[in-house]
């Protein structure tokens, strides 16, 4: 038995292919039953944790990926919370509608602080970024008729379906887990797709050796628009 020990699984393998799909078939099997599994208070807590984690899979990819250090990530987080946020309330958006739209700003305005920031090296790039993560909140204070300022925005609301399987408040709390659980999954698909391709390749690279990433073949171009930011600091 012994000599049967470590198992190696060559990558691409039948075996290899099996195990992937058995962890993912395990992980929703779990993210399934874990409402029916624990009180509701608890999943309220537990959904707060994969709102986060949407975040955390973004700062993955600049930091676990990448590796840079991202001092304005919150301030991204939080546009598109506050955008998705007013657009439910003060206009009365379809909440899928409101998160695209979400998505989309941050997008657009991630463009725009990164397209200058690549031309930064260290200490000016930090300090960039850091003004990003700096300015935000000051925004979300002067701007507090739309924003609610300290206290937040209050009525933000997303339905559940008229369905048996979301009866009551109890089924409110479920509906909104599940989003939560495909919110996660969207952003763990996209992450993965991205870093197949050649601009997750260039961005590996550059984490483990940046001179050798910027005269490489194909993903040169890529690596020497990425190279600006090291040693540090990302938005």
């Amino acid at each position: 038995m012994a000599r049967l020990l470590p198992l190696l699984v060559p990558e691409g393998s039948t075996v290899h292919t099996g195990l992937r799909v058995a962890r993912v078939a395990v992980a929703l099997i779990a993210a399934y039953a874990l409402p029916y599994l624990v009180a509701s208070h608890d999943l309220g807590q537990i959904t707060g944790a994969l709102i986060l984690a949407v975040a955390v899979v973004g700062l993955n990819v600049l930091s676990g990926f990448g590796g840079q250090i991202s001092l304005g990530h919150a301030a991204f987080f939080g546009l598109g919370a506050y955008t998705s946020g007013i657009l439910i309330t003060t206009y009365q958006l379809a909440p899928p509608l409101a998160f695209l739209a979400g998505v989309l700003l941050c997008f657009a305005v991630g463009v725009l602080v990164g397209i200058p920031a690549l031309r930064l090296q260290g200490t000016y790039l930090a300090v960039v970024t850091l003004a990003v993560g700096v300015i935000f909140p000051s925004l979300v204070r002067r701007f507090d008729g739309l924003t609610g300022g300290g206290a937040g925005l209050f009525g933000i609301e997303y339905p559940a379906p008229e369905m048996s399987w979301f009866p009551g408040r109890a089924g409110q709390a479920l509906w909104i887990y599940y989003v939560a659980v495909v919110a996660l999954l969207v952003s763990c698909l996209i992450a993965w797709n991205i870093m197949r391709g050649r601009v997750g390749r260039a961005i590996v690279a550059l984490r483990d050796n940046e001179s050798a990433a910027v005269v490489m073949g194909p993903g040169r171009q890529a690596a020497k628009g990425l190279s600006g930011s090291k040693p540090g600091f990302v938005a």
